[in-house]
């Protein structure tokens, strides 16, 4: 059961290497569960994903997989944590910008609905949510100076734009 859903992959994608490295986690993570069985998957795999990260400093694939495990448990303030940590490993790792820039974004909705209620897991209690809308901005636009792919860079500006109504939004009510 995989804990997470050749060429350069595309920004949600994985190389095949890459997926054989996070498919050999597998038997750890299954390892791990005991008790608590499959609803003590996500712990697993996030402990797991942090011993590598520590255990492998230079290896920016561990950041990228614990991020996207932290943005389907929606811990977006971990999320990002997670992909800075990987962009800090590798600046030109575009997926690891997007990914950010993700987070920041859904950090920011979630706080901007939620306000108080938004723990620090969810988005980080130091931003406030234009704060974030711009974390999320900055991500994608250097996402898109580093891809070479026109598709990735039209994708890559829709996400802006997304970013920049919300900003407008933002600041209209202000």
């Amino acid at each position: 059961m995989p804990i997470f859903s050749s060429r350069r992959p595309k920004l949600e994608g994985l190389t095949r290497e890459e997926e054989k490295r996070r498919d050999a986690l597998n038997s750890e993570v299954l390892r791990r569960l005991g008790e608590k069985g499959l609803e003590g998957q996500a712990a697993a795999a996030v402990a797991v994903l942090r011993e590598r990260m520590t255990a492998e400093p230079a290896e920016q694939l561990w950041p990228l997989l614990l991020g996207r495990q932290m943005m389907t448990m929606r811990r977006f303030g971990q999320a990002s944590d997670a992909f800075y940590a990987a962009v800090a490993r590798d600046d030109s790792e575009v997926r690891g910008h997007y990914w950010a820039g993700m987070a920041s974004y859904r950090a920011a909705e979630y706080k901007q609905d939620y306000g108080e209620a938004a723990t620090q897991e969810v988005a980080p209690a130091d931003l406030t949510v234009e704060n974030l809308y711009q974390q999320a901005l900055r991500h994608f636009r250097r996402a898109m100076e580093l891809t070479p792919d026109k598709g990735e860079r039209d994708e890559l500006a829709s996400s802006a734009a997304i970013v920049e109504r919300a900003l407008g939004r933002k600041r209209g009510r202000l």
